[in-house]
């Protein structure tokens, strides 16, 4: 027995076609199609409209949407040729059935995309862009997202991507290579990130880390690239202000905050880092080499630069 997607829609409306089944070359179809919520699920309604030519191989939407209870996508255009997408929405929860996305949105925030998809339905190309306000990822909020995106089934892109939130202002562009939509070990990775007055507790909740006990402004810059089962990069990372799980770190050596040498490297480690390490694995997530230059306050500026030490 098939499992249910997790979406209920009931599709009826007129179909006209003329020409002959058997030969879809000569076939030309229209169908004015509508979507009524379905009881089980999370309810679909909307409209499509379709023209097909048989002989231009064509199916073209007209005026058609897809309505979840929190989000509308609307489609216009010709698939196969060029398609335009419009996305809106006010509730990731939509899309729950397919994906757990950790993002909530307050104060009338929604996430947009515009896009336009070429070439054929097996090989599409999609480029636009994505805006977001008003959200907050892990209970941390932002107020605004912009980024331009490009994906193909050999590669995609994030282009011009800006984060804000208050004093925060992180700029990032970055690139990695696909095999049928899928990344392998072998496909080329970039990234390229500046970051300035990031709160630590925001950083981590973006990474997925909300659980690790850091404060601490962070400014940093840094620079990937490499392969995705071999990335490589740089870093130059400073926090002010910091405290690892309550205590200061980096803190002058004429003023030290405990007995115990403080740590010369807060945030990176010259030791392989395993996964599920919470004092030492708050940034990097490859084996590292670091050098921590202290501040006479509580800070700490550290260079970074990495590889991944274990071959396939």
């Amino acid at each position: 027995m098939s499992k249910r997607l997790g979406y209920d829609g009931i599709v009826s409306g007129p179909v006209q076609a003329d020409g002959n089944i058997k030969n879809m070359n000569t076939l030309v179809a229209k169908a004015n199609l509508g979507i009524a919520p379905g009881p089980h699920g999370i309810p679909v309604s909307g409209h499509l409209g379709v023209d097909y030519n048989g002989r231009s191989g064509d199916i073209a939407l007209d005026r058609s949407y897809i309505a979840l209870p929190n989000t509308r996508v609307d489609l216009s255009g010709s698939l196969g040729r060029q398609l335009q997408v419009r996305m809106v929405s006010r509730n990731f929860s939509d899309f729950a059935p397919v994906a757990n996305v950790p993002v909530t949105f307050t104060n009338g925030g929604a996430a947009t995309v515009n896009a336009t998809v070429t070439g054929s339905l097996s090989n599409p190309r999609i480029t636009g862009n994505v805006a977001a306000n008003n959200f907050a990822v892990e209970g941390r909020p932002f107020t605004s997202f912009t980024a331009g995106i490009n994906a193909s089934s050999n590669g995609g892109a994030l282009a011009n991507a800006v984060l804000t939130h208050g004093a925060l202002q992180a700029n990032f562009s970055g690139s990695v290579g696909l095999h049928n939509w899928t990344p392998e070990k072998y496909d080329s990775l970039k990234l390229d990130a500046t970051v300035r007055n990031a709160d630590m507790r925001d950083i981590l909740a973006l990474a997925g880390q909300a659980g690790i006990d850091v404060t601490g402004t962070l400014t940093a810059d840094a620079h990937i690239g490499g392969t995705v089962g071999d990335p490589r990069g740089t870093a130059d990372l400073a926090v002010n202000n910091g405290t690892l799980e309550g205590e200061r770190f980096d803190t002058s050596p004429r003023a030290p905050t405990s007995p115990k040498p403080p740590s010369t490297s807060p945030i990176c480690t010259s030791s392989p880092v395993r996964r599920g390490s919470m004092r030492r694995r708050i940034i990097s997530t490859h084996p590292t080499i670091c050098s921590a230059a202290r501040s006479p306050r509580t800070s700490a500026a550290i260079r970074c630069s990495w590889r991944n030490s274990r071959r396939s």
